[in-house]
């Protein structure tokens, strides 16, 4: 199962989970792999507003070193 979904999209609620800095790498591939253009609408813009904001998140992870954590 992709992380993303493992990790990150499996529920609308998170406690202290968080994505090691060694699996940073893998993560960031899924979201490059998110093709909003194949969407249409409302969700095309969702999916790139979220592709944006997790690609965002795991720059300034990379700049402080640290895991991902929400």
């Amino acid at each position: 199962m992709p992380l993303l979904l493992k990790s990150v999209l499996y529920s609308g609620t998170h406690t202290c989970d968080w994505i090691p800095v060694a699996r940073r790498p893998e993560l960031a591939e899924e979201v490059k792999q998110l093709a909003p253009e194949r969407a249409h609408g409302a969700l095309a813009d969702a999916l790139q507003l979220l592709k944006i904001r997790l690609a965002e998140l795991i720059i300034a992870a990379q700049h402080a070193g640290k895991p991902i954590c929400f």
